[in-house]
Formats: C-alpha cells, structure tokens, sequence
C-alpha cells in the first residue's frame, strides 16, 4: 500500500492495471521494465490525485488508452508504445487533467481520435518529446478539443496518419502554442497532413 509522496519502483516488467489513487506518488522503473496494460489500461490517474511517472515503458492498452489522467501527472523519459484506445492509444487526458510530457517517446499508437494523444483538459505540455508512427482512425498523432491550452516545445512529429484531418496535430476549440517543433512525412486523407485548425 502506497502513501503520500511515495516512490514505487518497479524492478521487473508487470502486467496489470495500476489506478493510482493516492496524491503524491512517484511511479518509475529500474532499466528496461515495461508496464503492460492488463484488460483495458496500464495507468489510471483520478481526478484530485497528483502522480509522477518517469522512466518507464509502457504498451499494451485495449478499447481505453494506456494511461488515463483526469487528475494532474508529470511524465518523464517514459515510452508509450503499441497501445490502442478509442479516444487517445496512449493518452487521455479528460476535464479536469492536466499533463506535462518531457523527454518521451510516443511510437506506434492507434486510436480513433488521436493516435497518441487525446487532450480535452485545462492543460497540455509537451517537451522534448518525440510522436511518430501514430494511426488515428479520424485524427492523427495529437487530438486537442475543447477550451484547454496546449503547448508543444522542441517536439518531432514524424510519420504519423489520419483518416481524416490533423495528420500530426488536430486542434477543434483549443487554443496551441508551437515552439521550434519538426514536422515530417505526417499525413492527413483530408485536410492538415500536419496541422489541422
């Protein structure tokens, strides 16, 4: 039983779904532990609940992301990988989360609304990360909506599709701030191969 502003550290690679619900928690993993989702999610993060995660791999994921975040998580040196979701395969973010990604790797994710990512909360920021290989049935690697605020720094989008617009990023409500971000071989079947706004 984990309490407040305890640190779990996994030191071999797990099965399960973990639903942190206990304010304060670092999750992390020694090198090379993988968090494969069991049923539906890996990671469920609920509202008024403060998480950390970092240094960990993290797939799997059925009909809901791999992670969930309806309450505030800080993600750090984590990969998403092969995860499939309806509306973000690797992260959904709801009203009321908010995330900020740094140094992590988003690859091979699939969704119907953003591949890897699907924001609708108050806040969104990603740093030095990287997003490629996503395939959204509609929206491609990033799909923000709603009145949140999403903000992308020195991030590669490279080689993610969407079935319908956004190829890399799909923006319907929200408002986006893009700093020196490399934009390559994205691919919309409609509009914004890239961007969609």
């Amino acid at each position: 039983t984990a309490n407040a502003d305890d640190t779990i550290r996994l030191v071999q690679d797990h099965v399960e779904s973990v639903n942190i619900d206990v304010d304060g928690v670092v999750l992390t993993g020694d090198p090379g532990v993988t968090l494969t989702a069991s049923g539906t999610w890996a990671i469920d993060v609920p509202a008024g609940v403060s998480v950390t995660l970092r240094d960990l791999a993290v797939t799997g994921g059925g009909t809901d992301p791999c992670m969930e975040v309806s309450g505030d998580a800080l993600i750090e040196d984590v990969t998403f990988s092969a995860c499939d979701g309806s509306n973000g395969g690797a992260l959904h973010v709801p009203d009321p989360g908010t995330a900020t990604v740094r140094r992590t790797t988003f690859t091979g994710n699939t969704a119907n609304r953003g591949a890897h990512i699907y924001a609708y909360g108050p806040s969104l920021v990603l740093e030095d990360c990287t997003l490629e290989d996503g395939d959204g049935s509609n929206e491609g690697a990033i799909h923000a909506t709603g009145s949140g605020a999403l903000v992308i720094r020195r991030t590669t989008f490279r080689n993610n599709q969407a079935g319908d617009d956004g190829g890399a990023l799909s923006l319907t409500g929200s408002s986006a701030e893009i700093e020196d971000c490399l934009f390559e071989g994205n691919d919309a079947a409609n509009s914004g191969g890239a961007i969609f706004a």
